[in-house]
């Protein structure tokens, strides 16, 4: 929905027509959705995203890690807590990045990582820091950007293979 959008996108969206793209697996960590992605594509899907090996390439990883830590509405998790599952989520999506080579990342997060835990919107910056992937951050809303109903702010981290 918001690729024609932003300049930066058109020029992506025509490489993207160059890399002609391929499906090539579906993970999920949470069982329900797995069962219902399975159900959808059965021979392009891991139960766990701790299951993604080398057997199936990529061209395009979408990343959707879960946001409720970072929420506006979370008012019970410590910085520790933030962290300590920021860099399980980093950990996870560098091995996976490394051992594919995806031609490009697209993370969605919620915005409220930037202000509500800053440290962690480093980590996640910092993600593809040693590997060759230009990192570009930015933040979408469903209404002003989108055409919705409501405000619904999203960071979208885009990586991009150099």
């Amino acid at each position: 929905l918001f690729l024609p959008l932003h300049p930066a996108f058109m020029t992506l969206t025509r490489q993207l027509q160059v890399f002609h793209a391929r499906l090539s697996f579906v993970a999920e960590s949470i069982e329900v959705k797995a069962s219902i992605l399975h159900s959808r594509s059965p021979s392009h899907c891991f139960s766990l995203v701790e299951d993604v090996d080398a057997s199936h390439p990529a061209d395009i990883l979408v990343a959707s890690p879960p946001c409720l830590l970072y929420s506006k509405a979370n008012r019970h998790s410590t910085y520790a807590e933030k962290m300590a599952e920021a860099t399980r989520v980093v950990g996870e999506l560098r091995r996976i990045l490394d051992l594919l080579r995806p031609r490009l990342l697209i993370l969605e997060q919620t915005s409220s990582l930037v202000t509500h835990c800053p440290a962690a919107y480093q980590l996640y910056l910092g993600m593809c820091q040693d590997l060759p992937y230009t990192v570009l951050p930015y933040v979408v809303d469903a209404h002003r950007d989108c055409g919705g109903s409501h405000h619904r702010e999203r960071l979208i981290l885009l990586s991009v293979a150099t």
